[in-house]
């Protein structure tokens, strides 16, 4: 399974319901679209995952991120693009 974000749901569902997973990634880094990176010294932001979709609730329950320190918290932020010719 590759070490992108749905890999990464992917791998950990699995080893949850018993079964030995492989994770392997091409890149340097885990998380694909999902990664943080800096773009300047001292400013991160998320790849690209902030513009696809939020962190659905199943995944985060099925999972139980939440009790492995994870902290949701919802706005009301509707991602948007300008684009021009």
């Amino acid at each position: 399974i590759g070490g992108g974000h749905n890999g990464l749901v992917a791998a950990a569902t699995l080893a949850k319901s018993g079964r030995k997973v492989l994770l392997l990634e091409a890149g340097n880094e885990l998380g694909g679209a999902a990664r943080t990176e800096e773009f300047a010294p001292g400013f991160r932001v998320s790849a690209v995952a902030h513009l696809l979709n939020r962190l659905h609730p199943d995944v985060v329950k099925t999972l139980e991120l939440e009790r492995h320190g994870l902290k949701v918290e919802r706005g009301d932020f509707v991602p948007s693009v300008a684009l021009s010719k």
